[in-house]
């Protein structure tokens, strides 16, 4: 017995479904879940939707536990204390490159916003928790207050903004909360104060200025006026491999992103290192060239971009300078 013709429109119909059917399978336009274990939570793969990630770079944490990511797709992703997707954007433009680092902004008793060091478009963009755009500052140029690639932001508890630069003068520019020019310190150099690259800067609970001299492999530690204070690394306390993010946590630890090493180190208010989290590798509780790294405000955990696997992990800092991972670092593994 002959069955009866199958229409054009029906055949698209199945085929329709079963497209969607093999993507739920593979998991491909889903976005994966959170998934833990032995102290390490991980969140994410690489993809393009919301919570997947395409080499993800700048991460901070709010004073809730939300996150925001930027990755390099020039967009922004808002995420819950576990790594879940809440909303998501795209930067304005982001054809000539994507931005480095992020921060939150509750300098402001009415509202939090979220601050980008837009680095190749040589300007901070403004936005709210949803997404809406409410300002913008920055002119390129290689004058004072002129800007050519921002790299990170660091905020007082009144909403100064210490900005740091690279592309001619290597240096930190200071500004108001409205984006008003007060004054500069560094330039380019290998000598105690000059940098090579800055790539991050965080605030210590002290008001310590400390930043990531990215290509001269050390941190350097400044008072708010500028003034060079001590430098960790090189010969001195602490080694590193292009340091590339830096966040201070509640009890004062300077966690230091290493994207050469493929770890965090910890150190304490001295530059002295308590412990190390990471180590090379996809596995969970590895890393793969971390860009950045945020301070969980309970002082319990951090959030690391774990870059070259496209994922963030949650670390407890508890496992810092103990147990079979650290140790195993410290012997090199």
């Amino acid at each position: 017995m002959s069955r009866p013709a199958t229409s054009p429109r029906r055949w698209r119909a199945l085929l329709a479904t079963l497209a969607l059917a093999a993507l739920a399978g593979s998991g491909c336009g889903q976005a994966s879940g959170a998934r833990g274990g032995d102290g390490v939570l991980v969140a994410g793969e690489r993809g393009g939707v919301a919570g997947r990630f395409s080499f993800p770079r700048g991460i901070d944490v709010a004073a809730d536990g939300r996150l925001a990511v930027t990755d390099r797709t020039g967009r922004v992703q808002i995420l819950s204390d576990r790594g879940e997707p809440l909303t998501q954007w795209m930067l304005p433009k982001y054809d000539n490159g994507t931005p480095t680092g992020i921060i939150f902004d509750a300098s402001d008793p009415s509202t939090t916003t979220l601050l980008v060091a837009d680095t190749h478009n040589s300007r901070i963009l403004r936005y709210s928790l949803t997404g809406r755009l409410l300002g913008q500052f920055g002119v390129y140029g290689s004058e004072p207050g002129q800007m050519i690639y921002p790299t990170d932001i660091a905020l007082d508890a009144d909403g100064t903004m210490y900005l740091a630069e690279y592309g001619e003068h290597d240096r930190v520019m200071v500004f108001t909360r409205s984006g008003e020019f007060v004054r500069q310190f560094g330039g380019f150099g290998s000598e105690p104060g000059r940098f090579q690259r800055p790539m991050a800067l965080a605030l210590s609970p002290d008001g310590r200025l400390i930043v990531a001299d990215t290509c001269n492999h050390r941190l350097q530690v400044f008072s708010p006026e500028g003034e060079l204070l001590t430098v960790w690394g090189g010969a001195g306390t602490g080694q590193f491999n292009f340091p590339y993010d830096i966040a201070v946590d509640a009890a004062g630890r300077v966690l230091v992103a290493e994207w050469g090493n493929h770890r965090v180190q910890v150190l304490d208010e001295e530059g002295r290192t308590l412990g190390l989290l990471g180590g090379a590798g996809a596995e969970p509780g590895r890393l793969g060239q971390p860009w950045g790294v945020a301070a969980g405000r309970d002082g319990d955990h951090a959030w690391v971009a774990d870059t070259l696997n496209h994922r963030l992990q949650r670390f407890e800092l508890r496992m810092v300078g103990a147990g079979p991972q650290a140790a195993a670092l410290r012997e090199g593994s």
